[in-house]
């Protein structure tokens, strides 16, 4: 077996405000047309910090004085570089910093260089991880200029605009962002590296059954995705359909005659799924972790599941899946995920 290559990166976020505020600059790359942020390798034995301000002065003609304050994240992805055969294995670091100025000199590397505000720039980046960043710089910047982000008041407001208080999806939903909010500040809290913006967990996971205020079958998922569309919430849609798909690839979905070639093609030609983020993994695994309105463990919630809608494979898996993402939150927690929603003996269940 070949050794795994690690190609080493950084890059800045920057952003300027303005009186509605931050707008963030994104580059378009010349050569595959991407979007994103100014960035490059590592030279050997270049720290981080010192290649984010050098690439970004050669591909942006700014020079960057000082980064803000607890911003440093790092993306890690598979990659098959150009004239290679197998993948490696890049990691990105971001700082963050503000820019006192709009003039852009971009280099060759680019085509276009715009300012966009987070919304606008969220529907122009193509991948998840970049749209994590962005979420998290934003909430950072209202930290640090002390201005209020919407998207849990936005997502309250149209809860009580779409439910009656009486609903027991109402009580499911609440419910399960108390428990996704708490794991993702946890995690943030543990691993302050990764890309994960607690209030877009807390706000999509308070939307991701949004649609059964539509309707209560089976399409009540893509009926949520629809209407977060509607309403101007489209940052937090993904999570009504990764909820409900939890991280099933494309070929997996085939073998489903439930999901037809249209349907796959309008899961998986703008949505992108098979980007299954660790923030929307953390609303799916307190899906998973929430019955009614009562916080139980995953076996029994999938159990009452099975009850009520009989076993099938695709109850089988969700609890084989849950189970993964239960594992896996654990170790990012470096405790049980039962111990920190206040089920102590649930791991003996």
């Amino acid at each position: 077996m070949a050794d795994e290559i690690t190609v080493r990166a950084a890059g800045i976020i920057l952003y300027r405000m303005i009186e509605s505020g931050p707008e963030f600059l994104l580059l378009r790359n010349a050569r595959h047309g991407t979007w994103g942020f100014p960035k490059g390798h590592c030279e050997c034995g270049e720290p981080a910090d010192s290649t984010a301000r050098r690439e970004t002065v050669e591909e942006t003609g700014m020079t960057i004085e000082r980064f803000r304050t607890g911003f440093e994240k790092i993306v890690t992805y598979s990659i098959v570089p150009t004239g290679w055969k197998d993948e490696v294995t890049k990691s990105v670091v971001y700082f963050l910093a503000e820019s006192h100025g709009s003039e852009v000199d971009i280099s060759d590397e680019h085509s276009q260089v715009l300012w966009e505000d987070r919304l606008a720039a969220r529907r122009i980046l193509q991948f998840d991880l970049l749209r994590e960043l962005l979420d998290c710089a934003h909430s950072r910047i209202a930290e640090l200029e002390r201005f209020e982000t919407d998207d849990l008041v936005r997502a309250r407001s149209l809860l009580d605009e779409l439910s009656r208080p009486d609903e027991p999806w109402l009580a499911h939903s609440k419910e399960v962002a108390c428990v996704a909010g708490l794991m993702a500040r946890e995690v943030v809290a543990r691993r302050p590296e990764l890309p994960v913006d607690p209030h877009w967990v807390e706000a999509a996971a308070l939307l991701h059954d949004i649609g059964r205020s539509r309707s209560h079958g089976i399409y009540h998922s893509l009926e949520g995705f629809r209407l977060l569309e509607e309403k101007g919430l489209g940052h937090l849609s993904k999570a009504c359909i990764s909820h409900w798909l939890k991280g099933r690839s494309r070929k997996e979905l085939e073998a489903d005659s439930f999901f037809t070639p249209e349907l796959l093609e309008e899961l998986f030609g703008e949505l992108k799924l098979e980007e299954f983020t660790l923030s929307e993994k953390l609303v799916a695994l307190a899906d998973s972790l929430v019955m009614s309105d009562q916080r139980v463990t995953v076996d029994k919630r999938y159990s009452d599941a099975m009850e009520r809608y009989g076993v099938s494979s695709w109850m089988r898996d969700n609890l084989a899946i849950s189970k993964r993402l239960l594992a896996e939150t654990s170790a990012l927690l470096e405790q049980p995920v039962y111990d920190l929603i206040g089920l102590k003996d649930g791991s003996r269940e």
